[in-house]
């Protein structure tokens, strides 16, 4: 079995589209990802078949989040976890 490339990145999320149905009837979006300091240049990639991730992913997004995305087969790597990005607050 080939293992799969993760990588963690962050920047601030879009629905682009929403994705056929997987055969369980589970909804499908392909998201982009806009690095910070970046202009134009989004990181395409989709949620995987039945990921519960497609239920909340409204709620991330336009706000910058932490996702890991993983190498799949076909065109878009795939999300394998999300969180809201939390700058780190210093002492006082």
């Amino acid at each position: 079995m080939q293992e799969r490339k993760k990588q963690w990145l962050g920047g601030k999320l879009f629905i682009i589209d929403k994705l056929r149905n997987t055969a369980s009837g589970n909804p499908q979006y392909l998201l982009g990802l806009l690095p910070p300091g970046e202009q134009g240049d989004l990181i395409l990639f989709k949620t995987r078949p039945n990921s519960p991730f497609s239920f909340t992913i409204r709620n991330f997004e336009k706000k910058q989040v932490r996702i890991s995305i993983s190498s799949a087969r076909g065109k878009y790597m795939q999300l394998t976890n999300i969180a809201l990005h939390k700058p780190m607050e210093f002492l006082k």
